[in-house]
């Protein structure tokens, strides 16, 4: 029996149960598009020229989800802020601060910042300051309730923000696209969870072939936001090294350096993310950079996302991410709940 087939391990490993928050990932998507269903728009949020959407880690994948899908179907640019500084506004610009606790720094500060400019606002939040200071400036505020941190709730930031901006006529959403994004996780959720065994659970395969080695994550296109997300959820939940790189850029650079230092790249795996909608000039390259890969003596896994749309594909592709993470952390003996270095920092700063 694979070790990951052993439930005694992620009982002591898994004592919070992250494994059930990634599971109910499908649900929590569909409760997510409800609520932004259900909202009641205010009459200050009307069609943008553009999207301005602020937040850091988890708070912003997303939104940067939304705006990759938007970036071939929109001519309304939606762009990520992850720091303090927005960039220049106007008076048609729709600025959105997500926060899952209300307290991040920098979403909050960008925040104050958009209400002291002209132009529209919005906050996405659970709570917390953010909640208090929206508030305050009369500007509107959507809050949801969910349990978990806050790269286990990443179904809200994405489809109650798809939602809203598709009923602001920020951005055009294809009903159906969304009901296959629900599709893709529910199928996930049976294909790669705990319980599906490891000889037919690619989520298990992919952990153990990465396992003891820092996977480089490179995506094609779109899927660029979804390597974001593979390795910051295995650099999180596995508390382990972990890169990513968009191709076709990778071929302009990264290309050049895989033979050195022969440290790094023997300790490397390399993640050649791609989807059934890849372009065929972008699959020649996928094809190409595996073959420097081969001749680098860098093993790699060939992951192709599946679905129809870029929205289907990107969240496919994230949600296998996930549990490949989880599953890191069953083998790197940690518990995929701990952050302990992001707690530091917070308390770093705090004392500043």
């Amino acid at each position: 029996m694979s070790l990951l087939d052993d439930t005694d391990l992620f009982t002591r490993l898994d004592p919070s149960d992250m494994r059930s928050l990634i599971a109910a990932l499908p649900t929590q998507a569909r409760k997510g598009w409800e609520q932004g269903k259900q909202w009641d728009v205010p009459d200050s949020l009307t069609p943008p020229s553009r999207v301005v959407i602020a937040g850091s880690g988890a708070s912003a994948i997303g939104g940067e989800i939304i705006a990759a899908v938007a970036a071939n179907q929109s001519t309304i640019p939606i762009e990520i802020v992850r720091g303090f500084e927005l960039p220049q506004t106007d008076a048609k610009t729709l600025i959105v601060a997500s926060s899952f606790s209300g307290d991040t720094e920098e979403a909050l500060t960008a925040f104050r910042k958009a209400t002291k400019r002209p132009g529209q606002c919005l906050s996405i939040t659970t709570g917390g300051l953010l909640a208090k200071v929206t508030r305050e400036a009369d500007r509107p505020l959507f809050t949801y309730t969910l349990d978990g941190p806050p790269r286990s709730t990443f179904s809200y930031g994405l489809f109650s923000l798809l939602c809203l901006l598709s009923r602001i006529g920020a951005l055009e959403v294809d009903r159906s696209e969304v009901e296959c994004a629900f599709g893709a996780l529910e199928y996930g959720a049976k294909a790669w969870g705990v319980q599906s065994p490891h000889e037919s659970n690619f989520a298990k395969q992919i952990a153990s072939q990465i396992a003891g080695r820092a996977p480089m994550i490179i995506a094609a296109d779109f899927l660029h936001v979804a390597g974001r997300r593979w390795a910051t959820q295995v650099n999180e939940n596995a508390s382990q090294w972990a890169f990513h790189a968009a191709l076709p850029e990778v071929d302009h650079n990264l290309v050049v350096g895989l033979s050195a230092p022969v440290a790094i790249r023997d300790s490397l795996t390399a993640v050649m993310l791609q989807s059934e909608i890849t372009p065929p000039q972008s699959l020649l390259r996928v094809r190409a950079v595996t073959e420097l890969l081969d001749a680098a003596t860098i093993p790699h896994v060939d992951v192709t996302a599946k679905g129809a749309s870029a929205l289907e594909s990107i969240v496919s592709a994230c949600y296998l991410g996930d549990w490949v993470s989880l599953y890191l952390a069953m083998l790197n003996d940690v518990d995929p709940m701990s952050v302990p270095a992001i707690e530091y920092i917070k308390d770093a700063v705090k004392k500043h």
